[in-house]
């Protein structure tokens, strides 16, 4: 796999790696174009999806079979979510849901298989900390000044709504692409990357901290061994993101007691989220309506997209258990859980069975901090249609596989088998 490098702003690896990162976060994308121009206001996501199927057409390579079969699998599990949509209550949410479901993972896997193979997951992890500090910029530009926009972003209410939390997503997510492959003698990415964890820390999200924390745990697996620090990494991860407000509430108080500033305190109470604030807040009411509607529907649940009308909420997005396994129960039942869970284990089993050469152990753990900031994500926010970063890693990690598979099978020169007859014919 090529070294870490700063790219070639015309290689096609980097453009469809900043392509699925714009589709996979079309709002923020419309956000930060709209600074540029009003015409971009409410633009639709389709066309971010266009430029990316487009790119990863020109970056097509030969498909192994068993990672096409592993394609068709999921095709088959997108399939059975579509057809969920026929017994579910609602009908815009529905309709709207499976439109998602149909473009969002297809259109993630592919792009994120297609980098790693064709430029390597580097191009992946420059693309997300560039792409970042765009949205970082746009965000500054809506200020008054950078001084007035900072703060502005750093403990305003606004910081603490669900767009500043996507923000933070977004840079704790790139700066935990990036820790793995740092290194010492590359100052410009240890920069982008120690940016990247300020913005994502700031800006009123405690999932970005966690994100952040999720690399620097994957980064000491490549020192020690990835199957005693990723089970850590998890059971961190659950245990960070209850026990956040406590800590930040602890640290709060020893900053006022020895007297900091007054826009540090308003920063550290930005990132407590008080449950009152916006509708995704009431996690654990969504979560127990989701498990009251799988007891009624053990087998095929609600249907899919039917959860805001079985837990008698809104018909609209934003109203879901964020909890992708509470999701599937809730909606498609045991089958739904079972088969989705099928073509996980599958695909991340491409991951677990890598057995990279010393070189490439950087790229391996970069995926790895990939996946599992997609499986936090998954686990706390947005519905499974919208887990753009899980996807994308799922694909990266088995474009990762065929590549050094590939590149193995190269290095040992594995001559063709020859029948009966023709080594007869040598004798």
């Amino acid at each position: 796999m090529q070294a870490f490098r700063v790219p070639r702003f015309m290689s096609l690896a980097f453009m469809l790696s900043f392509a699925a990162l714009c589709a996979g976060n079309s709002g923020a994308t419309t956000f930060a174009l709209s600074q540029i121009s009003p015409v971009f206001e409410g633009m639709s996501p389709i066309p971010y999806y266009i430029l990316a199927l487009g790119v990863c057409a020109l970056c097509i390579k030969p498909v192994p079979m068993h990672s096409l079969t592993l394609f068709l699998g999921l095709a088959l599990v997108l399939s059975y979510f579509l057809l969920a949509t026929l017994w579910s209550p609602s009908f815009e949410y529905r309709i709207d849901k499976a439109a998602r479901t149909i473009v969002v993972p297809t259109t993630m896997v592919l792009a994120g298989y297609f980098v790693a193979r064709k430029g390597g997951i580097n191009w992946f992890a420059a693309a997300a900390g560039v792409y970042a500090l765009i949205i970082a910029v746009a965000v500054v530009a809506t200020g008054q000044g950078i001084t007035a926009s900072l703060e502005a972003l750093l403990v305003s209410d606004e910081a603490r709504s669900l767009d500043y939390q996507r923000f933070s997503i977004i840079c704790g997510a790139a700066a935990a692409v990036l820790i793995p492959l740092l290194r010492l003698d590359r100052p410009v990415w240890l920069g982008v990357a120690a940016v990247l964890a300020v913005l994502a820390l700031g800006s009123g999200g405690r999932t970005g901290a966690l994100l952040i924390g999720v690399g620097i745990l994957v980064r000491m697996s490549m020192q020690f061994s990835p199957r005693v620090i990723i089970p850590v990494a998890v059971v961190a991860i659950a245990l960070g993101f209850f026990a956040l407000n406590p800590i930040i509430e602890f640290i709060t108080g020893i900053a006022a007691d020895v007297g900091a500033p007054e826009t540090i305190l308003r920063a550290l109470q930005a990132a407590i989220a008080p449950p009152e604030i916006t509708r995704v807040w009431n996690r654990p009411e969504f979560l127990r309506a989701a498990f009251e509607i799988f007891r009624e529907n053990p087998l095929i649940g609600a249907g899919w997209g039917g959860f805001p009308t079985a837990a008698g909420l809104p018909d609209e997005l934003g109203f879901h258990p964020h909890n992708i396994v509470a999701e599937l129960l809730a909606e498609t039942g045991l089958i739904g859980l079972v088969l989705f869970a099928l073509w996980f284990s599958l695909a991340i089993g491409r991951l677990i069975r890598l057995r990279a050469e010393p070189a490439d152990r950087p790229f391996v753990a970069s995926v790895w901090a990939a996946l599992l900031c997609g499986l936090t994500v998954a686990m706390f926010i947005g519905d499974l249609p919208s887990q753009w970063l899980l996807f994308v890693s799922l694909g990266l990690g088995i474009g990762c596989f065929d590549t050094i598979w590939l590149e193995s099978r190269a290095r040992r020169n594995v001559a063709p088998r020859r029948s009966v007859i023709e080594l007869a014919g040598t004798s």
